[in-house]
């Protein structure tokens, strides 16, 4: 999986549970206090060029990746098969 652009897009959402921080602070090796986030993807793409064609490949959670296609003609876009 050479070359090409990602995006990812999401949020990151702080952790305030007293605990969760200090069990990631023994095993880092941090001391408190500081701010940690855990991260909640909502989509990944990665843009590349294949040939004649421009490539997305998209993943959303809860759903297989699947790859859409475009030539430089007026074609529609064509969409591969999931985990292709």
């Amino acid at each position: 999986m050479g070359g090409g652009d990602v995006r990812i897009s999401g949020r990151a959402v702080e952790v305030t549970d007293r605990g969760a921080l200090e069990r990631y602070a023994a095993e880092a090796g941090s001391p408190l206090p500081f701010h940690l986030f855990r991260a909640e993807p909502a989509e990944v793409v990665r843009t590349w060029v294949d040939g004649e064609e421009i490539a997305f490949r998209r993943w959303v959670p809860g759903r297989p990746a699947w790859t859409t296609r475009r030539g430089n003609d007026d074609a529609p876009p064509r969409r591969d098969a999931p985990g292709l």
